[in-house]
């Protein structure tokens, strides 16, 4: 189990860390570069070629080459051979925190519910709407 950290050692540690902390966010905060790591997430972490990541993200050559950078720059992927990419274990593991983070989340939750609540809106609609034709 985690250890319980307090408020304060919480802000310290984010104060210590702000730069780098900053430009993990800043590089998993653009769409496509999250795009390359969701990507990068299939087949049990395997590397992906250039080629591969062109295709799943349909980013042009020069556009991947520099997200790629600016990933590879941030320890978030690496470069296990010659044109193949992998992400990191670090970066899988912040990513599974996002997750968690967002699936435990109150707005997640509320989004549910109202998803829920509209689904049985529409059901009774159209139940009564068919019982009518009948």
């Amino acid at each position: 189990m985690a250890k319980k950290i307090s408020s304060d050692e919480l802000k310290e540690s984010f104060e210590h860390s702000f730069n780098d902390i900053l430009a993990i966010l800043k590089a998993i905060g653009n769409h496509k570069r999250l795009k390359i790591l969701i990507t990068l997430l299939s087949d049990d972490y395997e590397p992906q070629s250039f080629h591969n990541l062109m295709d799943e993200t349909q980013l042009q050559k020069t556009a991947l080459s520099n997200h790629l950078t600016i990933l590879f720059n941030n320890k978030l992927i690496e470069k296990p051979e010659h044109g193949k990419y992998k992400i990191t274990s670090d970066c899988v593991k912040v990513i599974k925190s996002i997750e968690g983070a967002y699936y435990q989340s109150y707005g997640r939750k509320l989004k549910q519910l109202e998803v829920s609540q509209r689904r049985k809106l529409s059901d009774t609609f159209l139940e009564s709407f068919f019982e009518k034709k009948i």
